[in-house]
C-alpha cells in the first residue's frame, strides 16, 4: 500500500454508481463494492441516512430503476476563477505545491485564507498543503473538518444525512487519514463510507481505501467487517501485508 500522503486523483467527470442517492434510505454501492460473500459493510453504516451529492448535474430521475455502474450523472465544471480577490495566490501556491515547497504555499494559502474564511477552494488547499508538513497536520484536520462543515451547511443537508461534494472528495479522503492517525476511528469511517460513493480512480487506489476500512473497523471492534475488507484489499493484490492483522 501506499503511505497516507497519497494524493487522490483529480476527479472523473461522469459518475456511475447505482443511483440518485438524494433521500435514499439504502444507498447504492459502486460496482466496485458490490457484495460478495456477505452484506457490504458500508451498506450497512449508510442504511437510512440520506445522501446528498454537491456538484452533480443528474442524468436519472429519482426513482429511476437503475443498475451498478450506471452512470448517474456528470460532475459541475469547476469555475476558472475559484477566488475573487486571490486568484494568484492561490495560483502560485499550487506551483509552489508541485515543487514539494509546501510551506511556502502553506504561507500564501494563509493569507488567503484570511480574507476569504468561507472560500473552499483556498481551505482545499490550504489542507492539502498543511497535510505534507507532518508538524501541521493537526492544523491540516482543523482545516479540513472547517472545510467539511461549510460543504455540509451549503448543502442544506436534514440532520443525519451524508453530503458528498464531488469536487472536494480529496478533503475527505485525507481528513479520514488524519482522523486514522488520531485514532478518530468513527470519524474516519464517515469520511471514507463518503469516498466510497464516489468514483475510484484506479484500482491502486481501491486497494488503499479497502485497507483503511479494514483497520478503521478492526479498531471498532467489528471484525467482521475488517475482514470483509481486508479479504477485498487481497483480492486486489494478494500481497498486501498491511491488512493481514485485520483478518484476525
Amino acid at each position: 500500500m501506499l503511505g497516507r500522503n497519497a494524493e487522490f486523483a483529480r476527479r472523473l467527470s461522469t459518475v456511475a454508481l447505482g443511483a440518485i442517492a438524494v433521500a435514499c434510505a439504502n444507498p447504492p454501492r459502486p460496482a466496485a463494492l458490490a457484495p460478495r460473500g456477505g452484506p457490504d459493510p458500508i451498506e450497512r453504516f449508510l442504511a437510512g441516512r440520506s445522501i446528498i451529492y454537491g456538484h452533480l448535474q443528474p442524468s436519472a430521475n429519482l426513482g429511476d430503476s437503475v443498475r451498478s455502474g450506471m452512470p448517474i450523472g456528470i460532475v459541475d465544471s469547476i469555475p476558472p476563477v475559484q477566488s475573487a480577490r486571490h486568484q494568484g495566490n492561490l495560483t502560485a501556491a499550487r506551483d509552489l505545491y508541485s515543487q514539494g515547497r509546501f510551506l511556502d504555499a502553506v504561507g500564501k494559502l494563509r493569507l488567503a485564507v484570511r480574507d476569504e474564511p468561507e472560500n473552499p477552494f483556498l481551505l482545499s488547499e490550504l489542507g492539502r498543503a498543511l497535510f505534507r508538513i507532518d508538524s501541521l497536520k493537526p492544523e491540516s484536520r482543523a482545516t479540513y473538518v472547517r472545510l467539511v462543515s461549510l460543504l455540509d451547511a451549503a448543502a442544506s443537508a436534514p440532520p443525519g444525512a451524508v453530503v458528498v461534494d464531488l469536487w472536494f472528495v480529496d478533503a475527505y479522503w485525507k481528513l479520514a487519514l488524519l482522523d486514522l492517525d488520531a485514532e478518530d476511528y468513527r470519524g474516519a469511517l464517515l469520511q471514507l463510507a463518503k469516498v466510497t460513493l464516489a468514483p475510484h480512480p484506479n484500482t491502486d487506489f481501491e486497494e488503499q481505501l479497502f485497507g483503511y476500512l479494514a483497520e478503521t473497523f478492526y479498531h471498532l471492534g467489528d471484525r467482521q467487517a475488517a475482514r470483509w475488507f481486508a479479504d477485498r484489499t487481497l483480492r486486489l493484490n494478494s500481497r498486501n501485508q498491511y491488512v493481514l492483522p485485520f483478518r484476525d
